[in-house]
């Protein structure tokens, strides 16, 4: 198999257990996509080519980090447990509350990708 294939069936997998893990349907983002459930279908088994900006609404259709989908090393650079969480309702709202809640969310996501 070659490189680009697997990597393009490493994010096809990725999209598709975020996705059940979110109990989101193929045919929601489809029509986020403006395709054909089949044609979704097809960019998760990696028998279409996914562009960035396809891979870019799924992300934010999904509200994933777009690297959850990417990158193999995302779970062993985000090592958060419970007592993060504690800390962070702690903060003031804004900006950084919000970056470090979708760091968590991104981290809870990695263990269903990964699983």
């Amino acid at each position: 198999m070659r490189n680009s294939t697997l990597e393009a069936t490493k994010i096809g997998l990725r999209i598709r257990r975020v996705r059940e893990h979110q109990k989101v349907s193929a045919s929601d983002i489809a029509q986020k996509l403006h395709m054909t459930s089949d044609n979704f279908l097809k960019l998760e088994r990696a028998e279409h080519n996914i562009t960035v900006d396809q891979l870019r609404e799924i992300a934010i259709y999904l509200d994933t980090p777009i690297e959850i989908f990417l990158d193999d090393s995302f779970s062993s650079s985000t090592k958060l447990d419970s007592s993060v969480l504690c800390e962070v309702t702690k903060i003031p709202e804004g900006e950084f509350k919000e970056h470090l809640y979708k760091m968590i969310k991104a981290y809870n996501l990695e263990k269903v990708v990964n699983s």
